[in-house]
């Protein structure tokens, strides 16, 4: 069985990461009340996925400044693939209704 490259690793991490808070931010929009919970969602999932992007691009650099080039190109590959995907949970997780799973 050959291993995966760093550059797979770190793809695959980052998108574990982003279903990883995606999930959560879902689920504080909807445990925390109010009627606002779409918006709730969609402002604090792009918030989040911003900030993952950011952090990306940044570690991305410092990696490239380091010599570091398979795991810069990893990190600067996943930067558009999260940018993407994260918008495409943020609207499609905005159009999951759960509030049959929040306590009255």
């Amino acid at each position: 069985m050959s291993e995966r490259s760093p550059f797979n690793k770190i793809i695959s991490v980052n998108l574990i990461v982003l279903l990883a808070y995606a999930i959560a931010i879902k689920l504080f929009a909807t445990l925390s009340g109010g009627g606002e919970e779409q918006m709730t969602y969609v402002i604090l999932i792009g918030l989040a996925s911003g900030a993952h992007v950011l952090l990306d691009l940044l570690v991305a650099l410092i990696l490239a400044l380091a010599g570091k080039r398979d795991a810069s190109l990893g990190f600067l590959a996943s930067a558009p693939l999260v940018l993407l995907i994260g918008a495409g949970v943020c609207f499609g997780g905005a159009a999951i209704d759960l509030s049959g799973v929040r306590s009255r």
